[in-house]
């Protein structure tokens, strides 16, 4: 399942503040429903949740994250610093996007003087 940057940013930012917050794993995966788009995926991803299953495991199952973040998750989870690791996702993520926005935006420009470079030689001919 494909996720984008910026959806992942949202996620894991909502995760860390629900977490730190004191909410349970139920309420912090409210925010899975907007991730995905099915809605029978986030209610299956609340019911592992509430099986025991923990968050890393049952993100993992339904191909939500990644097996590296899956890992780390679970490394906060089991040493009880699952705040921090929320954080610094939320951090890659958000570094992440605003690299890839960047390099987009340069890459406009570079397309822009290449297509003048082109088009514009060509105008004085065609305006004799």
């Amino acid at each position: 399942m494909s996720v984008t940057l910026a959806r992942k940013t949202q996620f894991y930012h909502q995760l860390s503040a629900g977490y730190q917050a004191g909410l349970p794993a139920e309420m912090l995966l409210q925010s899975a429903v907007q991730m995905v788009s099915s809605t029978a995926l986030a209610e299956s991803l609340l019911l592992d949740i509430q099986k025991g299953r923990s968050l890393s495991s049952a993100l993992a199952a339904k191909n939500l994250i990644s097996s590296w973040e899956a890992n780390l998750l679970s490394i906060g989870e089991s040493s009880g610093r699952l705040d921090a690791v929320l954080q610094d996702l939320e951090w890659f993520f958000e570094g992440r996007s605003r690299l890839y926005r960047e390099i987009k935006s340069r890459l406009h420009y570079v397309f822009i003087l290449i297509l003048f470079g082109i088009v514009v030689p060509p105008l004085p001919q065609l305006a004799s």
